[in-house]
C-alpha cells in the first residue's frame, strides 16, 4: 500500500462522524431539491388530476415497495449475524442513506456503514457484504424482468413464473461454488469470502423475490399515476406487466450513470421516452407521469423517515416515562 493510500484511509477512518454529517446535510439537500425541481416541472405541465385516489394508491405502493427493501436487506444482515431490531431499521435505513443522492452513489453505502458501526458496533466489512447483497439480488430480479420483457414473444409468462425462480436459485449456488473455488486458492478478498459465503440459499431466493415483487409495486404504482390522467380507470395486468417492464429499464439506465445523484434527471427522461415509445401515451402525459413518479417515490422515502422519526421519539419518551416512574417507587 502506498503512503498517499494509507494517508486517505487515515483521513477517512479519523472523519467518518463528520463525513457522515455532511452526507446527511448534502444527500439531504439533494431529495429537497428533487421534489422542488418535481413539483416545478408539474406546475410547467399542469393537468387536473381525474383520479386522485390513483395518485394515493400509488403512493400506497411506492411505500410497501421501499419497506421491501428494507426487509430483504435486514434478512441478509441477519444471515450475517446482525439482527437489528425493526425499530431501528425504520429509524436509520433511509436516513442512513440519504448520502446517495450525492454523485457517486458510494457515499449512501459510506454513510450506512458509520450508522451501523455507531449505533450496533458492525464491522464495516460486514455491512458492505449486506449492501453487496441487496443490490446484487435488486439487479438480478430487474434483469429478469427485463429477460422477460425481451423475450415474451417467444416464451410465455408462465414459463417465466419457472425460469426466474429456478435460475435465481441456479445462479446463487454457481456464486457460491466460485467463492468455495477462490477460497481453496486462498484468494479471500479482505475476508468477505466467508461472509458471502454464510448467507443461506433460501435467503438470497426470497430476498430476490421480494425484489422482484418490489419492481412490479413500483410498475403498479406507475399505472397508477398514469390512470390519475383519466376519468374512468380499468385495471389491465397487460399495462401494468408492461410499466413494469418500462420502469426496470429506467431504473437501469439510472443507476449505470453513477455520476448522476440517484439517477437524477436521467431515469425520468428515460422513463419518459419508454413510455412514448411502449405505450400510447402523449409526450405531455409521459412526462408528467414520469415527473409525478418521482415526486412520489421521493414523498414515500420522506415518509418513511418521518415514521421511524416518530418512532424513535415515542421510544424515547415511552423509556423516559418509564425511567421516571422508576425514579419516584
Amino acid at each position: 500500500m502506498h503512503w498517499w493510500q494509507r494517508k486517505f484511509k487515515t483521513v477517512i477512518k479519523n472523519n467518518r462522524s463528520k463525513l457522515q454529517l455532511i452526507g446527511w446535510l448534502l444527500g439531504g439537500g439533494l431529495l429537497i431539491y428533487q421534489l422542488i425541481q418535481g413539483i416545478i416541472s408539474y406546475q410547467q405541465h399542469y393537468f387536473q388530476f381525474h383520479n386522485v385516489k390513483g395518485v394515493i394508491t400509488a403512493l400506497a405502493c411506492s411505500i410497501l415497495a421501499l419497506v421491501l427493501q428494507m426487509l430483504s436487506w435486514k434478512m441478509f444482515m441477519k444471515d450475517l449475524g446482525v439482527d437489528i431490531p425493526w425499530l431501528a431499521v425504520f429509524k436509520g435505513y433511509f436516513l442512513s442513506f440519504l448520502p446517495r443522492y450525492i454523485p457517486g452513489t458510494i457515499w449512501g453505502y459510506i454513510s450506512r456503514g458509520e450508522w451501523l458501526y455507531q449505533q450496533f458496533r458492525v464491522d464495516y466489512s460486514i455491512t458492505n457484504v449486506g449492501s453487496i447483497l441487496e443490490l446484487g439480488s435488486a439487479i438480478f430480479a430487474n434483469m429478469m424482468i427485463l429477460a422477460f420483457h425481451f423475450t415474451k414473444k417467444s416464451i410465455s409468462a408462465r414459463w417465466w413464473l419457472v425460469i426466474f425462480p429456478f435460475l435465481t436459485i441456479i445462479a446463487w449456488l454457481v456464486f457460491k461454488e466460485i467463492l468455495k473455488f477462490l477460497k481453496g486458492k486462498k484468494i479471500e478478498f479482505w475476508g468477505t469470502i466467508e461472509k458471502f459465503l454464510s448467507i443461506k440459499t433460501k435467503t438470497w431466493f426470497e430476498c430476490t423475490i421480494l425484489f422482484g415483487i418490489t419492481w412490479i409495486l413500483y410498475g403498479i404504482s406507475l399505472f397508477f399515476i398514469q390512470s390519475s390522467l383519466m376519468a374512468k380507470v380499468v385495471i389491465d395486468v397487460e399495462s401494468i406487466t408492461s410499466l413494469t417492464e418500462i420502469y426496470s429499464m429506467a431504473w437501469m439506465m439510472g443507476f449505470i450513470i453513477i455520476f448522476i445523484p440517484a439517477g437524477l434527471g436521467l431515469r425520468e427522461f428515460a422513463l419518459m421516452n419508454l413510455l412514448q415509445n411502449y405505450t400510447s401515451m402523449s409526450k405531455v402525459d409521459a412526462n408528467v407521469t414520469a415527473v409525478v413518479g418521482r415526486i412520489v417515490i421521493v414523498i414515500a422515502e420522506i415518509c418513511l423517515l418521518l415514521f421511524g422519526f416518530l418512532l424513535s421519539l415515542n421510544h424515547a419518551l415511552h423509556s423516559q416515562r418509564k425511567n421516571t416512574s422508576k425514579g419516584l417507587l
